[in-house]
């Protein structure tokens, strides 16, 4: 249905503003998946499922940005130079949430570091893995040989390795495939408690007396806030560097103020006021406390 949205969109496509809903409508068409296949059900389980829901989005802008530039570049339109330079950073930015919440999934989905190497699923990972490494190093040759060529007037080295990549994601979505029909190990044996089932986690401690503890040693990881607020730090000081570098100053308070309020972010999203959230609405008050009242002075 999905699909036979945007395609209708696409056809109708003649400003920017369409443009952009074809492009939310096939976001949300890759969505789905996460929320039914093998993440859906495992524990830890909105770890799982919010990183393969970053994976499939991912994937989806590297390979069709690729495709269209690589479209648009054979068929020498005027304004190819244009798109792949501002393809480019796209594609280091794809390549990292792809590589970063891979990684992530990986970690929820496998009981241990070994069985990446003695599991089927564990194989499909590494070719996987092998697959991300060549089209990083394709990545790196089109910034350093193919795109000042291309810039330079000769678009064949361009068009044959941005090919090849095509080629590559391809062999990458074929593993990915079987990955999704390959139960990680230990999956069948594993039986889940009611707590896990609901929260993905086993049930916190009790808070006890004041200072509550437990709200300072327990973590969950939630990758959706952390690639955010890590993304969100690094294009700040980005854009901070490159106004010194033209001579404009920023004021350091600034800086220290946005990053502290990425800090609390992560503290409030993140630590234990995020696992007993989930089973105290007292504590779940908290975080919507801290989240709508402290870090938007601390950003704004």
């Amino acid at each position: 249905a999905a699909a036979g949205a945007v395609a209708t969109v696409c056809l109708g496509l003649g400003t920017a503003r369409w443009a952009r809903a074809a492009l939310l409508l096939a976001v949300a068409g890759l969505l789905p998946p996460a929320f039914t296949g093998h993440s859906s059900a495992a524990s830890n389980h909105d770890a799982a499922v919010i990183s393969l829901a970053l994976h499939l989005v991912g994937a989806a802008v590297w390979a069709g940005g690729l495709l269209f530039v690589l479209v648009a570049a054979f068929r020498r339109e005027e304004r190819t130079k244009d798109a792949v330079r501002r393809f480019s950073p796209l594609a280091g930015w794809s390549l990292l949430a792809v590589a970063a919440s891979g990684l992530v999934n990986a970690a929820v989905r496998l009981p241990s570091p070994g069985e990446v190497f003695t599991s089927r699923y564990g194989l499909l990972l590494l070719a996987k893995t092998a697959a991300l490494l060549l089209l990083g190093a394709a990545g790196w040759w089109h910034r350093r040989r193919t795109l000042p060529s291309l810039t330079a007037g000769s678009r064949r080295g361009f068009v044959r390795l941005a090919a090849g990549e095509l080629l590559i994601m391809a062999a990458a979505m074929g593993l990915a495939v079987g990955l999704s029909r390959t139960p990680a190990p230990g999956v069948r044996d594993a039986v889940l408690s009611p707590a896990e089932e609901l929260l993905g986690f086993t049930m916190p401690p009790a808070l006890g007396d004041f200072p509550w503890t437990p709200l300072f040693t327990q973590w969950h990881f939630d990758p959706l806030f952390a690639f955010g607020t890590a993304a969100a730090a690094l294009l700040y000081l980005a854009g901070v560097r490159k106004l010194r570098a033209r001579g404009d100053r920023w004021p350091v308070g600034r800086s220290v103020a946005w990053c502290a309020g990425l800090v609390v972010t992560v503290f409030a999203t993140m630590s234990g006021l995020a696992v007993y959230g989930k089973v105290l609405f007292s504590v779940h008050m908290g975080q919507h406390m801290i989240l709508a009242m402290s870090v938007p002075i601390l950003l704004v």
